[in-house]
C-alpha cells in the first residue's frame, strides 16, 4: 500500500524521505531478510527471524503508531499505514513457528467454506 501512496504523490515532489517511502524502507528490510532465507531450514528461519525481522517489526510498529497521528487518515498514505495497524497481528503470525501452522489451517479451512477458488484468497 506504501507503493500506491508513493505513486499517488506529485512527479516533482521529493519522494525519498516522505512517510511513505519512510514505511516502504521497513516493508523492503524485512522482503530482504525473507529472499536471504529462501533456501534456509525452518529452525533457522525462525531463529534469523527472531535475531533480525523482530527488532524490524518492533521499529515498524512504534513508527507506525507514531505516524498514524501525524498523517491524514484519508490519504493513501494513512489508508497505508491504518491497514498495517489493522493486520498487525495477521502479519506478524507469520513470522513463528506457530504462526506458520495456524495460517495454512486459516487458508486451508476458508477453501473448505468457499464456492470458488477466486473467493478463498489469502487474509493478507
Amino acid at each position: 500500500m506504501f507503493d500506491d501512496a508513493l505513486k499517488a504523490m506529485p512527479p516533482a515532489a521529493e519522494k525519498s524521505d516522505s512517510v511513505a517511502q519512510q514505511g516502504m524502507n521497513f516493508c523492503n528490510q524485512v522482503y530482504a531478510i525473507e529472499r536471504d532465507l529462501k533456501e534456509a531450514t525452518p529452525k533457522k528461519r525462525h531463529d534469523v527471524r527472531q535475531e533480525r525481522s523482530r527488532p524490524v517489526l518492533d521499529a515498524y510498529l512504534a513508527w507506525l503508531k507514531q505516524q498514524r497521528g501525524r498523517t491524514l487518515p484519508k490519504s493513501t498514505t494513512g489508508k497505508a499505514i491504518a491497514y498495517s495497524l489493522n493486520q498487525w497481528d495477521k502479519l506478524t503470525l507469520q513470522h513463528t513457528t506457530a504462526g506458520r501452522r495456524v495460517w495454512w489451517i486459516v487458508i486451508y479451512y476458508r477453501s473448505l467454506f468457499c464456492q470458488s477458488n477466486t473467493s478463498a484468497s489469502p487474509i493478507i
